[in-house]
């Protein structure tokens, strides 16, 4: 891997390989790999690899097994069932520039964390599909200045209920109803969108932030169906949104656990 400048290098061995941690960069094999086969397969909608993230405490790689098949194109009817911690991020997909200009996406200026825009809006545009599991790209997360970081996260949560609003208007979910795999993963990717926003809002703590949150439940209540209100209000979504004394601390609570044993940031 060569290193660039300004950045980190971490190492570990884990007696059975040697992993060189470089902030947030790819490797130049597998990505030769990679290009190969963006080349060979230029009429998929999406090509989808593996991602590490990185901390100063573990190595998580999503897991494949689950709601990816490999090596063959596929389509959203063979798509299985992706847990709470399982979602596709902005440097696990390859879309088709052509999609992508067709379908005019377009991203808010000058705001944090429309990757989650961009790897959500296209979806529906996405015919067919094909998984590599390839561990092309380290995402090294924990570093202070990192827009992920959790304490600068508190600080933009506007952008972040930004973020939120335009993936809540951008598709109309009831229209996917004749593709109930489709459908179930971006019910999926808006309830955890919901969720952090949740989190984050209860982390700051301020009666402000609290207006906030429940005013973000109104735009969901207001700008979806009844069906997809509840989908989410009473799926993984709403479990950082407890009606009860204390259900605000049990929450972040739960985050705190969680976090730790987990390791994210």
């Amino acid at each position: 891997v060569a290193k660039p400048k300004d950045l980190e290098i971490r190492i570990k061995d884990d007696k059975k390989y040697i992993y060189v941690f470089v902030t947030d960069v790819t490797y130049t094999d597998i990505s030769k790999k990679v290009e190969i086969t963006l080349r060979d397969m230029s009429n998929y909608g999406a090509v989808i690899k593996t991602t590490a993230t990185v901390n100063k405490d573990a190595t998580t790689v999503m897991p494949k097994e689950i709601e990816l098949p490999e090596g063959y194109e596929f389509g959203w009817d063979e798509v299985g069932t992706f847990l709470p911690s399982q979602y596709l991020l902005m440097h696990s997909v390859y879309y088709r520039t052509e999609m992508l200009r067709k379908m005019k996406l377009t991203l808010p200026e000058h705001t944090f964390y429309v990757d989650n825009i961009f790897v959500y809006q296209p979806l529906p545009f996405v015919k067919t599909m094909y998984y590599m599991d390839l561990d092309l790209y380290r995402y090294f997360i924990g570093r202070a200045d990192q827009s992920v970081n959790e304490s600068i996260m508190v600080k933009r949560v506007d952008q972040q209920l930004r973020v939120t609003r335009h993936m809540i208007d951008c598709q109309d979910l009831d229209a996917l109803k004749g593709e109930k795999k489709l459908r179930a993963y971006m019910l999926h990717y808006l309830s955890m969108m919901m969720a952090v926003s949740d989190i984050f809002l209860l982390l700051d703590g301020s009666a402000e932030a609290k207006e906030k949150q429940k005013g973000l439940w109104q735009y969901l209540r207001e700008h979806t169906s009844a069906a997809v209100y509840r989908s989410i209000r009473f799926g993984f979504g709403g479990v950082t949104n407890l009606p009860f004394p204390k259900g605000d601390a049990i929450v972040v609570g739960g985050y705190r656990i969680a976090r730790k044993i987990f390791k994210f940031n």
